[in-house]
């Protein structure tokens, strides 16, 4: 573990639709009963000479020009330089998409009034981070995690490579590539012990809630924040602290939470507390 010290603060907001279309065409809706909200969080860190902004974004995917006017919006507001700010989507399936992906296959397309709604909202996060910076302790390390990622990209005898799903494996078959059985993290705390905010890396697939079909599984009705999401509320409960919970999707292409010898949870939001919580269980 490495430490450094400064200043550091940081920001939630949501970014939820109150209703709309998910990654792959569904209509979803805000849950009201249950808090599944999609969240952006920050972390804002300087060391007196260069300040910097680290977001997270409870959406699927982002297209780099909207990542650039949402960075170009925050530095004007924030006065942080554009080069030292970061904007990632963690690939939530059940959560919009700011990208032309899944949007062209099945016809629907990018909600611009939801675009400039949560440009302002992460801009104006950044910006009261900013100006609530506070004397800060930074730790950044790895914790080990266990039986949370696995390759999905199996090599075939004849040199192919092909995406398993649950009881597609041949004994012949050998996974095309590692995984990474780390959870990266930087954690911001005051020289008190107060907890400021945590940024981690992480790379299994964020999609244990939503993802492909399962069956037996009921179709989704509400927008999510996943397993991703659902680990910083385990952070918040096991820390006593609302504090932001930025989460990286990690290089995730290759790597699942699913076992490809298993069959896939049928009550995938009770997954997401699983997975969150032995994520969560180190802080």
């Amino acid at each position: 573990m490495k430490t450094a010290y400064g200043h550091a603060a940081g920001g939630s907001v949501c970014i939820t639709p109150e209703k709309g279309t998910a990654w792959g065409g569904m209509p979803l809706e805000r849950n009201k009963n249950v808090d599944s909200d999609l969240l952006a969080h920050t972390a804002v860190y300087t060391d007196g000479n260069q300040i910097g902004a680290i977001i997270s974004l409870d959406v699927t995917m982002i297209d780099r020009s909207y990542f650039l006017a949402i960075r170009e919006l925050i530095s004007i507001r924030s006065k942080i330089p554009v080069k030292n700010i970061t904007i990632a989507a963690n690939h939530v399936h059940l959560a919009p998409p700011l990208a032309p992906s899944w949007t062209y296959l099945n016809g629907t397309t990018i909600d611009h009034i939801y675009l400039e709604m949560i440009t302002n909202r992460i801009a104006e996060m950044v910006k009261d981070s900013v100006d609530n910076l506070e004397p800060s302790i930074m730790f950044a390390g790895t914790v080990p995690t266990e039986n949370l990622t696995y390759n999905r990209r199996y090599r075939t005898k004849t040199g192919k490579i092909k995406m398993i799903f649950s009881g597609q494996i041949d004994p012949k078959m050998a996974p095309d590539g590692p995984t990474d059985e780390e959870l990266g993290y930087i954690y911001f705390e005051s020289p008190t012990e107060k907890p400021i905010a945590l940024i981690t890396s992480f790379s299994a697939h964020n999609h244990v809630v939503g993802g492909s079909p399962v069956t037996g599984r009921p179709k989704p009705k509400y927008y999510h924040r996943d397993f991703g999401g659902r680990f910083g509320d385990v952070v918040r409960k096991n820390l006593g602290y609302s504090i932001p919970t930025v989460y990286l999707a990690g290089a995730s292409g290759d790597t699942t939470w699913q076992n490809p010898n298993l069959s896939p949870p049928l009550d995938g939001e009770k997954a997401a507390w699983d997975i969150g919580e032995r994520l969560g269980k180190f802080w």
